[in-house]
């Protein structure tokens, strides 16, 4: 798979032929974010070389509804810039992009869209969602009680930004009308299900009718489990229209005006602990932005809820959230939705712990490990902490990467140079694992040569998931991976299967393939035991007596590739049924709370920055991961390796910006947002599985690997607060000025004054103290945070 990976040779949606008399389509999106449509007129754009129609929701003959009540098409009005109102069907791609562009809407009642939390919050702007319904709030103990038996009680707020999925595939589809008025969809989607429940809801078809299928999709990120409805649903309604195939590749501007992303979140917080580190109490107020609808982002705030304790027991405990209502798309789930946003809140209230104490002899790693879970703990919601491997990991990366020699040179670095400053972070995760309701399926089908093929319910995303069903398979068989293959997901083979995502469809679809794989062995037995013993049989025959007194309790004939081919042609000549289905189907989680399990991990993160320019390089990360026992090693090391540098875009780089009259996304291409590059990665990356930990509550004991990896990516954030704080100390304690013969003097606002050519820093190891530093941290931020002023470029 690998080989066909990188030389181009596997098929996506966009590479199946095209098939005769296919159109395409284009998007006509909204240029305003909150107004009334006062009238369409298409046409000029219907006049244009290669046009065919343009449909709207006019031809909608069922549900407009892509989803959550998002609708296909807006109709009397628009609620963000950017939302669909209509589609140019013409005989190109390029054809059809070009007349989108004419289409004339007019606009009345406009009005000045919100666009950000704290707007919406001035402007009371909420959905009318229960909080219940999404889990809000979640306590434990009595956090009055708690700030009363405070040492100290602190207050502070910190918030962190919204990011596209920038999957390199954007959004595709095909769908092509069949002679029997039904209809088969390639949909480049991470749930074929639900692009099949929205298409036959707009065209008042039955289920059955509509047949999803996709092989492969060119990364998801979860911006592809509900959003590919958008596409498909559209596309349908024209094909139904016109009884005509009809494809479109989404242009990236339109993918990303277009569609939802990450819910950005607000936290406002008061936190009471005592001299030592040691947390008594906290009390959280989020916010989420979930744009237009609250479609996905009631799922943020549920899991922003159950995840900001982290790895930390908090005895007194109480965190709610608000459901905020903007102009913007409606938001939707980005790997790791809410609960990466909640690590980053969690560890930031750490941190102030520890700047606000500003001990040199109880740092922040020291603090955080003070209120660790220990085995046994409950979580506010109810999960037992068990198996913890938290500590142990915590302790192995603190001696493999030499943290504590680290932070002490990083702090005598930081004394001895003035425009150069470093960083030294280290973050831990507890990343709970859900999977409750999570219906998956596989279909095993085994041919008459022996080979097999398997279709199950998980979409392969780059994530692994073919390669572990593959290994689970010839696992369970006893038979060579090279006698099986994957087929394509089709609601046909995989009917109402769960979405791909949430970092546990690998070992679910697996799950599901070792049950299928029982259950056939269970058909076979018979037949095989035949087989063993008729070849036991033959070689008594040819063995000396003493060879056989030899091997006498020891030889049991194998199973190889002959043996099981030959069991399956004497089974299909006994109608044995070689077709077989295994389901999952999970329950409430084995630590309860929903919980299946936990997975552990850590990061110690160093950077340097230029203080003039603001520029980062992460000099060296190293990362300790609990992956139980890993199914596939390489895969797994993979993907912590493509989540953490995924969140390293979400905090240092990737910011959207909006124009603030007319809502319209200003950062809607590579020019002006940036995901990470091959720059950007850690100059000396290690990463590292923890070794003796398998997993009793998982698949063949290993855990999940997908999302966690984000959570660890903040520790950049708090990597370069301290280096920021550190030049920040200087510049708010000093004030430099010429002097004579090239010597600069430079004075401390304290009166101390010296002369020094070296213009060394008078900061000193834990002087920085507390201040408000938000993600993304972009260059400019980093740059502006620093706090140097015109006196400092005396030269």
């Amino acid at each position: 798979m690998a080989i066909e990976q990188t030389s181009g040779e596997s098929q996506y949606t966009d590479d199946l032929p095209v098939v005769p008399n296919t159109l395409y389509c284009a998007f006509v999106l909204s240029t305003e974010a909150s107004a009334q449509i006062a009238s369409i007129d298409a046409s000029v754009a219907l006049s244009m070389t290669g046009v065919v129609d343009f449909v709207s929701a006019a031809d909608i003959k069922g549900a407009n509804d892509a989803g959550n009540g998002v609708p296909i098409f807006a109709t009397t009005s628009v609620e963000y810039n950017g939302q669909p109102i209509g589609v140019i069907i013409a005989d190109s791609q390029q054809h059809a992009n070009e007349a989108a562009q004419y289409v004339a809407v007019t606009y009345t009642n406009i009005k000045t869209p919100i666009l950000n939390i704290q707007d919406a919050i001035s402007q009371s702007s909420y959905h009318p969602v229960s909080p219940s319904d999404y889990g809000s709030p979640v306590e434990t103990g009595n956090i009055t009680i708690g700030f009363a038996g405070s040492d100290y009680v602190v207050e502070g707020s910190t918030s962190v930004g919204s990011q596209y999925h920038f999957h390199l595939e954007t959004h595709t589809c095909s769908v092509i009308p069949e002679d029997d008025g039904t209809m088969t969809i390639y949909s480049a989607t991470q749930w074929p299900q639900y692009v099949q429940s929205v298409v036959s809801g707009a065209l008042l078809k039955n289920r059955s009718d509509i047949k999803v299928i996709v092989k492969r999709i060119g990364g998801g990120f979860g911006g592809k489990i509900t959003s590919s409805s958008f596409v498909a649903s559209a596309l349908a309604v024209a094909s139904g229209k016109l009884s005509r195939p009809i494809r479109c590749v989404v242009d990236l501007n339109t993918n990303m005006k277009m569609l939802g992303r990450r819910a950005s979140i607000l936290a406002n917080y008061k936190v009471g602990f005592m001299k030592d580190g040691k947390i008594k109490s906290l009390h959280i107020q989020s916010y989420v932005d979930a744009g237009c609808a609250p479609n996905d982002a009631t799922g943020d705030a549920f899991a922003f809820l159950k995840n900001v304790d982290n790895a930390y027991k908090w005895p007194n405990y109480k965190v709610e959230a608000k459901i905020c209502k903007t102009n913007l798309p409606a938001m939707t789930s980005v790997r790791g939705p809410g609960w990466v946003p909640a690590v980053y809140v969690s560890e930031h209230i750490m941190e102030h712990i520890a700047s606000y104490l500003n001990n040199a002899s109880l740092p922040a790693y020291k603090i955080k490990s003070k209120n660790f879970y220990q085995e046994g703990d409950k979580t506010p919601d109810g999960a037992t902490v068990s198996y913890c491997n938290l500590q142990n990991v915590w302790n192995q990366l603190i001696e493999s990467s030499d943290y504590e020699n680290r932070l002490i040179d990083i702090n005598n670095y930081n004394a001895s140079n003035y425009w150069s400053k470093k960083g030294l972070s280290i973050v831990p995760v507890k990343w709970s694992v859900y999977t409750q309701g999570a219906y998956h399926t596989a279909l095993l089908c085994v041919y008459g040569d022996g080979t097999v093929n398997i279709c199950h319910s998980g979409v392969e995303i780059g994530q692994g998931i073919d390669i572990k069903v593959l290994q689970t398979a010839a696992y369970e068989l006893g038979i060579d991976i090279s006698l099986i293959k994957i087929a394509e997901n089709s609601t046909l083979t995989a009917p109402n299967g769960g979405a791909t995502g949430g970092s546990t469809t690998s070992e679910l679809c697996c799950q599901a393939v070792a049950t299928a794989c029982k259950t056939l062995l269970k058909r076979l037995a018979p037949v095989r035991t035949i087989i063993e013993q008729q070849r036991y049989a033959e070689w008594l025959k040819g063995t000396s007596d003493e060879k056989i007194n030899k091997d006498k309790g020891r030889l049991k004939p194998g199973y190889d590739a002959s043996t099981w081919q030959e069991a399956i042609k004497q089974a299909i000549t006994l109608g044995i049924d070689l077709q077989v289905i295994g389901t999952v189907y999970p329950g409430d989680g084995a630590q309860g709370a929903m919980v299946q399990y936990f997975s552990y991990c850590a990061v110690v993160n160093q950077v340097h920055v230029d203080v003039l320019s603001g520029r980062v390089d992460i000099e060296r990360c190293d990362i300790l991961y609990d992956c139980g026992t890993s199914m596939n090693p390489t895969i797994d090391i993979g993907q912590i390796e493509g989540g953490f540098v995924y969140g390293l875009g979400y905090y240092l780089s990737e910011e959207l910006l909006y124009d603030s009259k007319t809502g319209q996304l200003t950062t809607d291409g590579t020019w002006e947002y940036k995901p990470p590059s091959a720059m950007d990665i850690p100059i000396d990356f290690r990463v590292a599985l923890l070794k003796n930990s398998p997993n009793p509550n998982g698949f063949l004991s290993s855990k999940a690997v997908g999302e966690p990896p984000l959570g660890l990516s903040c520790s950049v954030v708090f990597a370069l607060q301290q280096a920021i704080g550190s030049a920040r100390s200087q510049f708010t304690s000093t004030q430099i000025t010429p002097g004579t013969n090239g010597v600069w003097n430079w004075k401390n606002l304290t009166g101390a004054e010296s002369g020094d050519a070296s213009r060394s820093s008078a900061s000193a190891p834990n002087a920085s103290t507390y201040f408000e530093f938000n993600a993304p941290a972009t260059v400019d931020k980093i740059q502006q945070s620093c706090n140097f002023t015109f006196h400092d470029f005396y030269f």
